[in-house]
């Protein structure tokens, strides 16, 4: 067998280095085996749960798809209007019912189902209907049946958890500020977003819609 010179040795490790940094730098990274799934790899999420919001929330509820509407009504009513408010929500779903109180009976009465609730952007309000009689907002109600950005006060004359306020207007019947009303406030997620203060009755807010079953 004929043997290669020293020179012709150091030539053939070049090309073999060459070809192996050549074969390295060509390698493509594949990004999908390092992809952030955005949750924790200790904490599996469990069947039937999702994501919203950075929270987990567990159950089937979580389906946007099949989420009902919660929407701010596009126009301003008179407090002697409010007590007809379930049917201005109608108008735009069928079984949307206002959220305010009518007497005695606390808006919660009046919404049937399970959840989950979102606004006409897609985002989940209520997770379900536990959140919703707790009065839990997982975003702020500031959407119109459009979808178009609505600020300000709402009429409510009830509370976060659904219950009737005890302050409506006198049921509703006199528009002066001889009487006052309980308002909600749009883009608060806390209470206030049901029952932030008083009004002079004398005003024209818009009420808060939410769809049945």
């Amino acid at each position: 067998m004929r043997r290669l010179s020293s020179s012709a040795v150091v030539g053939l490790m070049a090309v073999g280095v060459a070809c192996t940094l050549f074969v390295l730098a060509c390698t493509k990274f594949d990004p999908s085996e390092e992809a952030d799934s955005g949750t924790d790899a200790g904490s599996p999420i469990a069947d039937g749960a999702a994501v919203i919001d950075g929270a987990v929330i567990d159950g089937a509820a979580t389906d946007a798809a099949a989420a009902k509407l919660v929407f701010v009504l596009p126009k301003p009513l008179t407090a002697a209007m409010v007590a007809t408010a379930d049917g201005e929500c109608a108008i735009h779903r069928p079984k949307a019912t206002a959220w305010t109180s009518l007497a005695t009976t606390g808006p919660l009465q009046r919404v049937n189902g399970n959840g989950p609730w979102k606004q006409p952007d897609g985002r989940i309000v209520f997770a379900d209907r536990a959140a919703l009689a707790a009065g839990t907002l997982l975003a702020t109600i500031n959407r119109d049946i459009d979808g178009k950005s609505a600020g300000g006060f709402v009429w409510t004359g009830a509370t976060a958890d659904g219950g009737a306020s005890g302050t409506d207007c006198r049921a509703w019947t006199n528009p002066a500020n001889s009487s006052v009303g309980t308002v909600g406030s749009l883009g608060s997620t806390g209470n206030e977003w049901a029952a932030a203060r008083l009004q002079g009755c004398a005003n024209s807010y818009p009420v808060i819609c939410i769809e049945s079953d």
